[in-house]
């Protein structure tokens, strides 16, 4: 990562003076670019210097596979030096950056009212949306909270079930990296147990509940999610507070959801303490294809003059992130709504009744407030929509709830151009949905040569129509086919007609085009037979074929070029070589030889590595130069010299001798200063090698 993405130190100072960040923990990323970088960070990993900060705990901090995420560790320091602790070790040359870990709040402010009613349902226009959809057990919300009731009645049957753990056996059995992950894991305490220790940790269940509780169950409550799942992420401690957690351990509970398959991921939670760290792991789910919704906040707190701006909470306000804040029975901003530039829609968040544990952690419900509910109500309707729609990209599902949406800003005025898009419509998104997911049967024809007759068609269709449930393509007379990318077979040239039909649940589409195809032929590549060289030799790699272009693979080593017929090599080991011979048409085909080398040393120059040149110094006097060998040899050498254009430079062989294990070359008049190819074979043993004559 590039330094300086991280806010200004000054602003960490201050919210840490304000005890947003937690104590004695930090994140650090290696910088795996730098030479010096530790393959595997522990406490000897820093220098000596480091001992006053007292390291220690230090553990890679997410699961899931991706090089952004690989380097980025949570360590322990001594409480008070943790911004010290981060400006030391951006210091050294290989910390991409390090940070101190902020705490996050559930969102939700505490009410005895226990209201009956579901108007926010109401608001939203649920129940149009139900007749639409009403969600599926495939689409999973995880609930990133403090535990999720998972005996609770109105919850139970929408819960996500790991469906390769086995329940109390104490194996891994999904090799996931977690234990007994029945509903969700408990990252916290390190259990697969996310359920509630006690009534205190009601909030992730109420969360729960107004995502997707069970619906038409004839119990308690129905909720926008209706039959979406929900896996329970547990980020508090049972030893610790309900409602506070270390940012880290929410992160944790986020890289759970992301590595064990989510669909969308709930943040009821937030702090003002910005993380770097977070917005990675953000950007990594978001390029998976996950949705993630945050509460805005709870209470305006501090407005900044310059922009109007209450204050921004995080992860609401990472980027790929859907910030949703808080509005009233009539529409309007709620009074304790965090409302700023960064909210993208607002939903109901005031009395919503959900499930809650009771004092006996039997089934209850109770009505709470908070942008904790708000954010819920949204993850659920976007379960609705991908339930409705599973092709559907993040990207895509904002942009529809976004427009589905009620611009509310000349109901807030003080507020207009805070509230995001609007209060959510669930049926108006839906219908939206339904609308823009009618198919496309756009395609291209890739090449216009199909090379032995054979040819790529592909469906490209607008990203929004990429849930066909059928094709059928046509081409010249009667040829069909109903796979998305077909392979076709052509028998000649011709200008061809192509034709697709593509259908799905909510209509079809037809498209056609016409298409010159050449058929041409690939060439016939033939590598040759099996060579075998003693180590040190030589060998010639020999290609042919009525082709264009020749490529070679593995590339180092070869010489004059991979990119020729005939390359030379000196493989120290048994190698396998492949070549492509590319004809005029662009047709290409591929064949390899295999190189078997005696591991026994051959003859060789001895004063240069192989494949650099040899350097030779010209003796006037003698009309010759010398060459020395690995080892004393008495024998006949037959020498032929080339240069760069490949001409031979001696019309005839010459014989030699060694002495003293190395051997003169002379020639009657000395050939020109410059680069030349040397060739050697001493009773079958044979090398070559640049030579340079100066």
């Amino acid at each position: 990562m590039v330094r300086g993405i991280i806010l200004a130190l000054g602003i960490f100072t201050q919210l840490f003076a304000q005890n947003t960040f937690v104590p004695g923990k930090v994140f650090l990323q290696i910088n795996s670019k730098d030479i010096h970088a530790p393959a595997h960070l522990t406490p000897s990993s820093f220098p000596s210097a480091a001992s006053s900060f007292h390291i220690n705990a230090i553990e890679k901090t997410f699961v899931t596979q991706d090089p952004r995420l690989d380097g980025i560790y949570s360590l322990s320091v001594a409480q008070g030096q943790e911004m010290a602790f981060c400006e030391w070790a951006e210091s050294l040359d290989w910390v991409a950056y390090a940070e101190p870990v902020p705490y996050v709040y559930s969102h939700y402010v505490p009410d005895d009212y226990d209201s009956t009613a579901l108007s926010h349902l109401n608001i939203i226009r649920a129940v149009e949306a139900w007749d639409l959809e009403k969600g599926d057990k495939k689409v999973v919300i995880a609930i990133v909270d403090n535990g999720v009731m998972t005996d609770h009645k109105d919850l139970q049957a929408n819960l996500w079930i790991n469906p390769l753990e086995i329940p109390g056996d104490s194996l891994d059995n999904d090799a996931n990296g977690f234990i007994d992950d029945i509903y969700g894991y408990d990252v916290a305490d390190g259990d697969g147990d996310p359920s509630i220790p006690h009534t205190a940790f009601k909030h992730g269940s109420h969360v729960a509940g107004c995502a997707s509780a069970v619906t038409d169950n004839g119990l308690g409550i129905a909720s926008i999610g209706y039959g979406c799942s929900l896996m329970a992420v547990k980020v508090a401690s049972d030893k610790g507070p309900s409602n506070v957690y270390s940012f880290d351990q929410a992160l944790k509970g986020v890289d759970y959801a992301i590595h064990n398959g989510a669909d969308i991921i709930n943040m009821s939670f937030g702090g003002t303490g910005y993380s770097l760290t977070g917005q990675i792991l953000m950007e990594v789910g978001h390029e998976r294809g996950l949705i993630f919704v945050a509460a805005a906040g709870n209470g305006p707190g501090d407005t900044n003059p310059a922009t109007g701006d209450t204050t921004w909470e995080y992860p609401a306000c990472f980027a790929h992130v859907i910030s949703v804040s808080t509005t009233d029975a009539l529409d309007k901003r709620a009074a304790i709504a965090t409302v700023n530039s960064q909210v993208d829609v607002c939903a109901p968040g005031l009395q919503i009744r959900s499930t809650i544990p009771s004092v006996s952690l039997g089934s209850s419900y109770s009505a709470l407030s908070g942008s904790s509910m708000s954010c819920a109500i949204v993850s659920g309707l976007l379960g609705l929509m991908l339930a409705h729609n599973p092709c559907l990209s993040p990207d895509e599902a904002e942009s529809l709830l976004k427009a589905g949406c009620v611009n509310i800003d000349g109901k807030s005025p003080a507020w207009a151009g805070k509230l995001g898009a609007g209060r959510i419509d669930a049926f108006a998104s839906l219908t939206l949905l339904e609308t823009l997911a009618r198919p496309s049967a756009r395609f291209v024809v890739k090449d216009s040569i199909a090379c032995d007759g054979l040819l790529s068609l592909s469906y490209r269709p607008d990203s929004l129509s990429a849930c066909p449930e059928s094709w059928l393509w046509r081409w010249g007379n009667a040829a069909v086919d109903s796979s998305a990318h077909p392979i076709i077979r052509l028998d000649s040239s011709g200008l061809y007609d192509f034709s697709l039909v593509v259908t799905n649940a909510w209509g079809r589409d037809s498209f056609h085009m016409q298409k010159y195809i050449f058929v041409a032929a690939a060439p016939l590549l033939d590598a040759g037979a099996s060579i075998y060289i003693s180590r040190g030799d030589t060998a010639q790699l020999m290609a042919t074929a009525p082709a264009s272009s020749f490529a070679w693979q593995p590339t180092e080593g070869l010489w004059p070029s991979a990119q020729i017929a005939n390359p030379r090599v000196a493989p120290d080991s048994t190698t396998r070589y492949w070549v492509w011979a590319t004809n005029a048409a662009g047709c290409s085909s591929s064949d390899s030889v295999t190189v078997f080398v005696d591991p026994r040393m051959s003859l060789f120059p001895s004063d240069q590595k192989k494949y650099n040149p040899l350097h030779v110094h010209w003796i006037s006097e003698e009309n010759c130069f010398y060459i020395q060998m690995e080892q004393f040899f008495r024998g006949t050498i037959n020498v032929s010299l080339y240069n760069m254009e490949g001409k031979k430079l001696n019309n005839s062989q010459y014989n030699f001798f060694t002495e003293n294990a190395g051997f003169f070359i002379s020639f009657n008049q000395p050939p020109p200063k410059g680069i030349y190819l040397l060739e050697c074979s001493i009773e079958g043993n044979s090398w070559s090698r640049k030579c340079i004559i100066y």
